[in-house]
């Protein structure tokens, strides 16, 4: 990011930051979910009505995050939305199209590509690289589409936190 970002910009960047954080903290369920909603935010942003769907969720991830993966088995854009279906809306990582487990490599801290399960029975998917591959694939989207005039419009409607303070009058 260049000097030009606006408030908004900063706003999605620290969304990025507090998954970074769960990760550090072994917060793994908030950053797995709060990662698996990037493509729908990214997708919506970039499209001219603002709003999110499966088709834009679906284009968004192969085009920014599914280059990431370099191995020969990788997460599709169709199997992270059914992901993001049934990790959001039902807490489970199967779902009829796909079935992701999680795992952490803790004697790695190098990526770990997705790996077959026995028999093709889904993924093993390890969380810190899953969701650093969705943060770095937001900050290129970014870099990408941050002097665009559909994302500046769009991100004005992004989430802002406000704080409320009390003083002694």
């Amino acid at each position: 990011m260049d000097s030009t970002e606006n408030e908004e910009e900063i706003q999605f960047s620290t969304l990025l930051e507090q998954i970074e954080m769960c990760l550090q903290k072994k917060l793994y369920y908030v950053a797995i979910m709060t990662s698996l909603v990037i493509p729908d935010i990214g997708g919506a942003i970039d499209s001219e009505n603002g709003e999110a769907n499966q088709k834009k969720y679906v284009s968004w991830f192969d085009k920014y995050v599914k280059p990431i993966y370099t191995g020969k088995i990788n997460l599709t854009g169709d199997e992270c939305y059914y992901l993001r279906c049934s990790m959001l809306h039902q807490g489970k990582t199967r779902h009829k199209k796909i079935k992701v487990v999680f795992m952490r490599f803790p004697q790695s801290n190098a990526p770990v590509n997705p790996l077959p399960l026995h028999n093709n029975q889904g993924l093993l998917v390890e969380p810190h690289t899953f969701c650093n591959n969705m943060i770095y694939a937001a900050y290129n989207w970014l870099d990408v589409v941050h002097n665009n005039d559909r994302f500046k419009k769009n991100l004005k409607n992004f989430m802002n936190l406000y704080s409320l303070s009390f003083t002694d009058g």
